[in-house]
């Protein structure tokens, strides 16, 4: 039975799986189509290698990727990810062509700060005065190397001694370093506990 024009059905397998009648942008449907669909191989097998620390040969795969469907937004934000610390403006690039979705907001959210933050990391002029910027200053140094577990103890520091410095950068800048590592890495389980002593 069509409700309205247009009526758009999604078919999987021969069954409808998913279906919305009405005008929508090009952006929804493309997003809606995507969330819809399995993970195709190509992206399954390049978030392995990223977990395995193969983020060169991940790359390959999601450029080739992209050639093909240049707004997906899952190989947009893991490309956007091997190259934020690499090659930030190539990362923000990427950024820029992701057209948010509340699946992957969080993410895309967390490599826009992390950006944000590590720009500052040779510009610390630009940071407020105050009795933590020396440590925050160090705690984006460390960052900009990828010593994760060196910046988030002393960004948790700087959460005890003066939480709201840098309009609560420390917490923020935490919440996006655990996102970008993810839940499981062993960095984000030893400091987590940590950051949530410190903040209560």
């Amino acid at each position: 039975q069509i409700r309205g024009i247009p009526n758009v059905k999604l078919f999987v397998n021969g069954e409808v799986a998913d279906e919305f009648s009405g005008a929508l942008p090009e952006s929804k449907v493309r997003e809606w189509i995507q969330k819809k669909l399995p993970e195709s191989g190509e992206l399954k097998l390049a978030k392995e290698l990223l977990a395995q620390g193969k983020g060169t040969e991940a790359l390959e795969i999601i450029e080739k990727f992209l050639v093909n469907e240049p707004q997906n937004s899952s190989a947009l934000l893991m490309a956007a990810k091997i190259y934020l610390f690499s090659d930030p403006l190539r990362s923000a690039g990427l950024l820029g062509r992701f057209e948010p979705n509340s699946e992957d907001l969080e993410l895309y959210d967390s490599l826009v700060l992390l950006a944000e933050m590590l720009s500052l990391a040779d510009n610390h002029d630009k940071l407020p005065e105050g009795v933590v910027k020396g440590a925050f200053t160090e705690a984006l140094q460390l960052l900009k190397k990828k010593e994760f577990a060196g910046a988030l103890g002393l960004l948790i520091g700087i959460i005890r001694d003066d939480r709201y410095f840098f309009e609560d950068g420390s917490r923020k800048l935490c919440i996006a370093i655990f996102k970008y590592l993810g839940e499981e890495d062993p960095v984000t389980l030893e400091y987590r506990r940590e950051f949530g002593r410190a903040l209560y």
